[in-house]
């Protein structure tokens, strides 16, 4: 028997949105731009340190998906 699929699922790729403190970028990005990532436990929330698209600065900003494509 061969598979039917009755409902497409959600994409398995997160994509995330940050914005940038310096010169406040607004913008979206997948799990491949990210530099590194810790999770703040005063916070509890994970920080994401990546590079802004516009200014290039470093930028750390909370994880927040907005879809998964």
């Amino acid at each position: 028997m061969a598979f039917k699929i009755l409902q497409e699922g959600r994409g398995l790729n997160a994509v995330y949105q940050g914005s940038c403190n310096y010169c406040k970028c607004v913008f979206e990005f997948n799990k491949e731009d990210i530099k590194s990532e810790c999770y703040d436990q005063r916070e509890r929330y994970n920080v994401i340190y990546l590079e802004c698209p516009h200014c290039k600065r470093s930028i750390g900003i909370e994880e927040r998906i907005v879809r998964y494509e």
